[in-house]
């Protein structure tokens, strides 16, 4: 979802000035596809017993920063 007109936003310049260095995304770096395939495989898995009605951010903590 990164991908615009070819050019991975994650590697640009505005991406690292704004989300990395002022600190806009906590984690100063995004995420990896696995980071967020787990999230999901929990919510499908047969672990995921009692979770209802969540939403579930995963977002390297970008929601705190607003």
């Amino acid at each position: 979802m990164s991908i615009v007109d070819g050019v991975d936003e994650l590697q640009s310049e505005w991406f690292r000035q704004i989300y990395l260095d002022h600190g806009r995304l906590p984690l100063r770096r995004a995420a990896e596809p696995a980071e967020i395939a787990a999230a999901v495989s929990h919510l499908v898995s047969s672990d995921n017993t009692y979770l209802t009605g969540q939403r579930i951010v995963v977002d390297g903590g970008l929601l705190v920063t607003f």
